[in-house]
């Protein structure tokens, strides 16, 4: 005989396996916070100039130059053909996938971001900067054009913390709990208690034969 699904019935079941809930709670928030660790999430920035010798060029032709030197590094810094050049490891290219770029005046501000980013990192940024000066020289044959980085940063913050994981452990734990609960409270087919007889079968309990 399967048990009806009496709400009543079952949230007097939950109140009574309170402790088992919680306690598989604290157990998976503990397991939770020995396989996640909280993470340190890693900003790499460069703000870089592009710099060229205009002494060469006509009064008429230099505001046609500039804009043709400023539109094609932004669409270079903010596509992929640099990264799918050849130049760059499948690593090296992972690293740079996230880039993002921001164009303020003159002034590129190339920014890497990840988990735990390092100096090795720094340095894929730095070499995608150097074959972005390249790329430009050899396009419009200006061996004049430098990419000049003008500022450059690393900061680290914190990601999500240990006591996030085990709250998240822990309503993982009582999620589980209360589910097996409920699939037990319906599939179990015992009669337990005198509460059960009434219940079940409607007939009055004359007597109760306690369990040592």
């Amino acid at each position: 005989m399967e048990r009806d699904l009496n709400f009543r019935r079952l949230f007097k079941m939950y109140l009574l396996n309170v402790w088992l809930i919680i306690l598989i709670g604290i157990i998976a928030a503990i397991g939770v916070v020995g396989l996640i660790r909280g993470t340190n999430e890693t900003t790499v920035t460069r703000a870089v100039y592009l710099v060229y010798d205009l002494n060469d060029t006509g009064e008429n032709d230099l505001e046609a130059k500039k804009n043709s030197y400023f539109d094609a590094y932004r669409a270079l810094l903010r596509g992929n053909t640099l990264t799918q050049s050849g130049t760059f490891t499948d690593e090296e290219q992972d690293k740079l996938a996230g880039l993002n770029v921001e164009v303020e005046s003159s002034c590129y501000t190339i920014t890497m971001q990840g988990e735990d980013l390092g100096e090795d990192d720094a340095a894929v940024l730095d070499k995608y900067i150097d074959a972005s000066q390249e790329w430009m020289r050899e396009k419009f044959q200006d061996d004049s054009i430098e990419a000049e980085i003008v500022r450059s940063n690393m900061e680290t913050s914190s990601g999500r913390s240990i006591v996030l994981n085990a709250a998240i452990g822990f309503i993982i734990g009582v999620v589980l709990a209360v589910i097996g609960l409920f699939i037990w409270f319906v599939a179990d087919q015992k009669i337990r208690n005198e509460e059960d007889v009434v219940y079940y079968t409607g007939l009055k309990c004359l007597a109760v034969v306690k369990r040592r």
